[in-house]
């Protein structure tokens, strides 16, 4: 004790008994020199090893002819959909195996990345981060959702405005359904011009 500091200790001589376990582990997280000593982790590289590893898997996913083995702990601790799924005594909760459909193999492979790791396994074209953003609506990923939404703000343009806001009205997203109207409004008929060249063809 004697190599506390006077304010740290008084702060630590206030605190319950019942809380004190929580509150040291702030106070040590909060120290720079508590923070210095830990290196850097690991944990984010050794999750997305996880991803499609068979060993210790005990749920499977079904989709486009591909099985992909998972870990039900992870799922229910990362996702509220799943979770209720698995907790719930739905069909997928006996058998352990949930067909997949209406998604793509690489969407949902990367809606895995995230769940396990909080970042996805690669680097999605534009149509990748629009259905990516809808799967995100879809089991209730919400920063994955609005991360998806702020790539596709930053990478809408005259071509792309309608389906950006087409999946902006379907996933209830304000922002990006203002952005992409604002691009409709100032080159519609740039825009107007494309849509009528298609319809001729």
């Amino acid at each position: 004790m004697k190599d506390l500091k006077h304010d740290l200790l008084v702060e630590l001589l206030r605190i319950p008994t019942t809380k004190f376990p929580e509150e040291i582990e702030r106070y040590m997280l909060e120290d720079p020199l508590y923070q210095a000593s830990i290196g850097p982790s690991t944990l984010k590289a050794d999750l997305r090893k996880l991803v499609g590893m068979e060993e210790y898997s005990d749920v499977k996913f079904k989709i486009d002819g591909t099985t992909i083995p998972a870990h039900l702990c992870l799922l229910i601790a990362r996702n509220c959909v799943f979770s209720t799924m698995f907790e719930s005594g739905m069909r997928e909760a006996e058998s352990r195996c949930v067909e997949i459909d209406g998604v793509s193999l690489e969407a949902f492979t990367n809606v895995l990345f995230y769940m396990y790791s909080g970042s996805l396994g690669g680097s999605p074209s534009f149509a990748g981060y629009v259905e990516l953003l809808t799967v995100a609506d879809r089991y209730l990923l919400e920063e994955l959702k609005q991360e998806c939404a702020r790539v596709l703000a930053a990478k809408v343009q005259p071509s792309n405005s309608l389906s950006v806001l087409s999946v902006a009205d379907g996933c209830n997203l304000v922002e990006l359904r203002g952005k992409a109207l604002d691009i409709i409004s100032r080159h519609f008929h740039q825009i107007s011009t494309q849509i009528q060249g298609k319809s001729e063809r």
